[in-house]
C-alpha cells in the first residue's frame, strides 16, 4: 500500500456543498489533498504523534501521512468549540465521543507551519459580535447602537425614537426541542414586547432597528472582494434575509473602494484570511452588521456566477492563477 501525503488538508462534514466545490476544484489540479469530514471520524483508524506533529490515517484501503514537510494548508470550516445546548438529551456515551472528537479537531494546531484558512484560534476570536463591532469600529465603519443586556429597562437607550428594535444571541443559538433542533434567526420586535420581559436567565443582544435598507453579502478571501446585494423584488428585506433565502435574488455589486479597503482590513484585523461579512446600506451609507469567518458562500457560485471556489483554491494553493474580473 503506497503512503498519500496530502498537500491540503480540509476539515469539514459530508453535508457542506462548499468543500465539495473545493475538493472538485482540487482534484482537477491533481492536488493531493485529504478532507475529514467530522460526521465520519468514528470510521478512520488514526494516530497522532503531538511531538512530531504527524498524523496517520488508514480507512478504505488508503493509507495517508500528514506532516509538516508536505502539509502546506488547511482548510478548515467548522466550530472552534463544542456548543453544550446541542448536546442535552444525547446520551452518555454519544456526548463522551462527540466531546472528545471536537477536542481532536483541535488538536490538529499541532500543524503550526502550514497556512489555516481560517485558524481556529481566530475563528474563535472573531466570531464573538461584540469583539466584530469593536474591531469593525476601529477600522472605520459605522456601526448601529447597540446593547448587550439582561434586561428590557434601559432599551430606549439603543434608539429612542424608534418603536422596532433589533434582537439576536451573543452567540449562534442550536437548542433541542424534543426530537428536533432549533435555530434562531435576527429579529426585529417592539420595545414595548420585551421591555417588561424577564431576560434575566440570559443575556440579549439589541440593536438600533435599520430599515428602509439593502443587504450586502461581502466575502473576503485574503485581497480579493465578492459582494452582493440581496433584494426581494427588487426592494430591501425588513429583518433577517436568511428567512427568505428562498425568495431573494443576489445580484453581484461594485463597492466603493474605501469600503472595500474596510472589509479586507477587518479580515486581516481579525487574522483570517476568508470573512463573510454583513453590511447594510442606507440613506447612502454602509453600516457593518457582523462577519462570519467560516460563513457559507456556495449558493454565491451557483445563483451570483461568483466563483469563490477557484479563488479560495487559488489561495490555498498560494497561486496568483486566479484573477478577478
Amino acid at each position: 500500500m503506497s503512503v498519500i501525503k496530502p498537500e491540503v488538508l480540509i476539515i469539514s462534514n459530508r453535508h457542506d456543498f462548499a468543500c465539495d466545490y473545493i475538493s472538485a476544484c482540487l482534484y482537477e489540479k491533481r492536488k493531493k489533498y485529504l478532507r475529514l469530514n467530522t460526521d465520519d471520524l468514528s470510521k478512520l483508524n488514526l494516530i497522532m504523534d503531538p511531538i512530531k506533529a504527524s498524523l496517520e490515517i488508514k480507512f478504505n484501503g488508503n493509507h495517508y501521512m500528514i506532516s509538516e514537510d508536505s502539509l502546506n494548508t488547511i482548510y478548515y470550516r467548522g466550530p472552534t468549540y463544542l456548543r453544550e445546548t446541542s448536546m442535552y438529551g444525547m446520551s452518555v456515551e454519544d456526548t463522551l465521543s462527540q466531546s472528545q472528537w471536537t477536542a481532536f479537531i483541535r488538536s490538529l494546531m499541532i500543524f503550526e507551519q502550514c497556512k489555516w484558512i481560517n485558524h481556529p484560534r481566530s475563528i474563535y476570536f472573531a466570531e464573538n459580535k461584540s469583539v466584530q463591532l469593536k474591531k469593525a469600529s476601529q477600522v472605520g465603519f459605522i456601526i448601529p447602537k447597540t446593547q448587550v443586556t439582561n434586561t428590557g429597562e434601559y432599551l430606549n437607550l439603543v434608539e429612542p425614537k424608534n418603536e422596532n428594535v433589533i434582537v439576536k444571541g451573543i452567540d449562534t443559538v442550536y437548542l433541542n426541542n424534543g426530537d428536533h433542533q432549533s435555530f434562531t434567526y435576527t429579529n426585529v420586535i417592539t420595545k414595548a414586547e420585551i421591555q417588561h420581559e424577564d431576560l434575566s436567565k440570559a443575556p440579549v443582544f439589541f440593536q438600533e432597528y435599520l430599515f428602509p435598507k439593502t443587504d450586502i453579502r461581502v466575502t473576503i478571501i485574503d485581497n480579493l472582494v465578492f459582494a452582493v446585494s440581496i433584494l426581494e423584488d427588487m426592494k430591501g428585506i425588513q429583518g433577517d434575509w436568511r428567512l427568505r433565502k428562498d425568495n431573494v435574488t443576489y445580484n453581484p455589486i461594485k463597492l466603493p473602494r474605501e469600503i472595500e479597503k474596510k472589509c479586507i482590513k477587518l479580515v486581516k484585523e481579525l487574522d483570517l484570511i476568508y470573512g463573510a461579512i454583513d453590511l447594510v446600506f442606507i440613506r447612502n451609507k454602509y453600516v457593518f452588521i457582523e462577519i462570519n469567518p467560516t460563513g457559507e458562500w456556495a449558493w454565491l457560485v451557483e445563483q451570483a456566477n461568483l466563483r469563490i471556489d477557484k479563488a479560495l483554491v487559488s489561495v490555498i494553493l498560494e497561486s496568483s492563477e486566479y484573477v478577478q474580473k
